[in-house]
């Protein structure tokens, strides 16, 4: 598939190589996109490791995500913890019912949940870019970026791969110059890479005939993901800080100079 990279044991695995950003484009094969790396198998560790000369693996996730499925040791990286949201940001929060639902892998039970919470509509990225602890975690995955030697790969993760990791490439595509049409492309394409697990909710959610708007979350929280919601967090940041390259600045510590050394870093003429 488009963007992927050979790891088959990891879900939503591929790289921002290969973007244009003007007269440029991305490197290839040192910018990688994933879901959770916490079942990655030996030969993919390798690849990572010695294919991929990983430098920085950049988790995304929650606590209780990292200490129910902990991500394995990659020889020659290091390790960062970076939780873009904790549940307990949510009005209706429950830490021992959370826990439960994801020790018992009800997903589906998990999703309604979040639903009823408030988490999984189209505002949901909003909370990701204005909320102190998001900002926190995008601010440290940009200094990863800034700091991890040049020719070493990065890679950031959450669960899916499609929400935090998506909002995370969208900020760091647009730090590159890459056009908003590109940006939205890369997003869309978890649709393809969970297009199974998709369709496996679709025949679920058929014969529960719930109403099309909980169908939409619940389809979105199986894998799926829209426009709108990218779209959404976009449009925040114009509305509160006139675009995204200003909240890059003001909020995250990305302005001119760094995204100047971003792009000598991770983009090629």
């Amino acid at each position: 598939m488009e963007q992927a990279i050979d790891l088959s044991s990891i879900g939503n695995a591929r790289e921002l190589g290969g973007y244009k950003a003007g007269e440029f484009s991305v490197k290839r094969g040192i910018l990688l996109r994933t879901g959770s790396i916490s079942k990655a198998d030996e030969e993919d560790i390798r690849k990572l490791s010695q294919e991929y000369s990983l430098g920085a693996l950049i988790d995304l996730r929650m606590k209780t995500e990292k200490e129910e499925e902990p991500d394995p040791e990659i020889p020659g990286a290091t390790y960062y913890s970076f939780p873009v949201m904790e549940m307990s940001d949510y009005p209706g929060y429950d830490e021992e019912e959370v826990t439960r639902l994801l020790l018992s892998e009800d997903r589906m039970a998990l999703i309604r949940r979040s639903i009823e919470i408030g988490m999984l509509d189209a505002s949901f990225y909003e909370t990701f870019v204005m909320f102190d602890r998001g900002k926190k975690a995008y601010r440290g995955f940009f200094q990863v970026l800034l700091d991890t030697p040049r020719h070493r790969a990065v890679l950031w993760h959450c669960t899916d791969g499609k929400d935090r990791t998506g909002v995370a490439s969208m900020l760091l595509l647009s730090a590159l110059g890459v056009d908003r049409e590109t940006i939205l492309k890369d997003y869309l394409l978890s649709n393809e890479y969970n297009a199974e697990r998709i369709q496996y909710a679709k025949e679920i959610l058929a014969a529960k005939r719930p109403d099309p708007n909980t169908e939409k979350m619940m389809l979105f929280g199986m894998g799926a993901v829209y426009e709108e919601y990218l779209l959404a967090s976009i449009r925040v940041l114009e509305k509160n800080y006139g675009s995204v390259e200003a909240y890059l600045e003001q909020e995250l510590g990305v302005g001119p100079e760094e995204r100047e050394q971003l792009r000598g870093k991770y983009l090629i003429g």
